[in-house]
């Protein structure tokens, strides 16, 4: 895969998340050349955050960090079984220096644009973070 070929990816899934993205080599390579092209948008619900976690930059610097995001926060994690969940997703974002946010209501459609980065809170987020990246496709 190369980013050339693609005007935007899309990272859905469900807990494989977890223990697939951010360690995954391929990924991060692809993340990282797909953004620093600045051709295509990276779309994500809400799961695959992780597979943002590991990307970097050339510089080295992490791909969110600075950027507006979102995904499961902490307390949304223990509703959403959290027995399947190994880190809380939030907090590693923060770490990155991502700056996250959150529906009020619970489960509620959240999407934040952050230039070419769209990201949504949660399934219910899925329609409205897919009509973003249309939008922005143009």
């Amino acid at each position: 895969m190369a980013a050339d070929d693609y005007d935007a990816i899309d990272l859905t899934g469900g807990t494989a998340w977890m223990f697939d993205f951010p360690d995954d080599p391929h990924s991060r390579g692809l993340l990282r050349d797909f953004h620093e092209t600045g051709k295509g948008r990276l779309g994500r619900v809400p799961r695959p955050a992780p597979g943002l976690l590991g990307a970097t930059l050339a510089n080295g610097e992490y791909l969110i960090a600075g950027r507006n995001v979102t995904g499961f926060s902490g307390r949304r994690k223990i509703r959403a079984r959290a027995d399947a969940v190994r880190f809380s997703l939030q907090a590693r974002l923060e770490e990155r220096g991502a700056v996250y946010s959150f529906a009020a209501e619970p489960f509620a459609p959240h999407v934040v644009e952050d230039g070419r980065l769209v990201t949504g809170q949660n399934p219910a987020s899925a329609r409205p973070v897919a009509e973003a990246v249309v939008k922005q496709l143009g």
